[in-house]
């Protein structure tokens, strides 16, 4: 799906987290830029209110509580963990967390799953967000989001691009979004 604008690229968020499960771990790659921290903020504000996210770039990971009573909580959203992994490099295991084990009341957010050895084969969904083309000026736009769940340790039922694709049918006509 071609994305063209930050706007949408919350809203794809906002999508991705009414078709995520609990207990799903999500990984987000990119390059730099892409929209990645941007997609976890809209998923995370969705799901826990207007709270500050902030990148755990040097702490590697924040907890956000889905507040009681609401729609995410009664869905089965508990907690929603964002992890950040864009500094650390070699195995998992090295790494000094205690696993990437969601439980079935959290949603795991993984931004830079690949820089840890091990991390994509545990995945529920992997999103990458891609820059598809340099504009005039020379500024990469727009970007391009693919969920691929090939590799993934835990084999979904439905791939989070088709959920997605369904959820299209009921967006407004001028959003622009288009199959890649």
């Amino acid at each position: 799906m071609l994305l063209t604008s930050p706007k949408y690229t919350r809203q794809i968020g906002r999508m991705i987290l009414r078709v995520a499960e609990p207990g799903s771990l999500v990984g987000i790659s990119g390059e730099l830029g892409t929209g990645k921290t941007e997609l976890v903020r809209a998923l995370i504000r969705e799901a826990c209110g207007d709270v500050q996210v902030q990148s755990p770039s040097y702490i590697l990971e924040y907890e956000y509580p889905v507040p009681t009573g609401s729609l995410y909580w009664e869905s089965g959203f508990k907690r929603i963990v964002h992890f950040d992994f864009y500094r650390l490099s070699g195995a998992l295991e090295e790494s000094g967390l205690d696993g990437l084990s969601p439980s079935s009341e959290d949603l795991y957010l993984v931004e830079w799953p690949e820089k840890l050895d091990g991390v994509i084969d545990l995945l529920s969904h992997h999103i990458e967000l891609k820059f598809a083309a340099l504009n005039r000026g020379g500024v990469k736009k727009p970007l391009v989001v693919e969920d691929s769940d090939e590799g993934a340790g835990i084999a979904s039922s439905e791939s989070l691009a088709r959920k997605i694709s369904f959820l299209k049918g009921f967006m407004p006509e001028d959003f622009p979004i288009s199959e890649a």
